[in-house]
């Protein structure tokens, strides 16, 4: 890529496309695809880039006090388990749960 591309790049705040141009210049596998498979890709790449931008902007602005916290990473067994899950399970779903007689 020449200077000026580069740098209008940049100007444009084009980041993720610049990037993705220069590594597949280095690829010589990526040679081989055709040029509408090529910019798919560097647009994916920046489209992706600014997706991920708005989420971290977005998780900042909610100023939460855990903003890394996720329902995966809640290890349930080391909670304990309550007689009366707040959400429906197999079991109570079908009338066999907690609560019957």
């Amino acid at each position: 890529m020449d200077y000026q591309t580069n740098e209008q790049l940049s100007e444009m705040r084009l980041h993720a496309m610049r990037l993705e141009y220069r590594r597949q210049q280095e690829l010589p596998a990526m040679q081989d695809l055709s040029f509408d498979e090529r910019f798919s890709m560097i647009v994916m790449e920046q489209y992706n880039a600014r997706c991920e931008a708005k989420f971290n902007r977005l998780i900042r602005a909610a100023k939460l006090r855990e903003p890394g916290a996720s329902l995966s990473n809640i290890d349930f067994v080391r909670c304990g388990r309550s007689k009366n899950p707040p959400f429906p399970t197999s079991q109570t779903a079908n009338g066999s749960g907690a609560g019957q007689t």
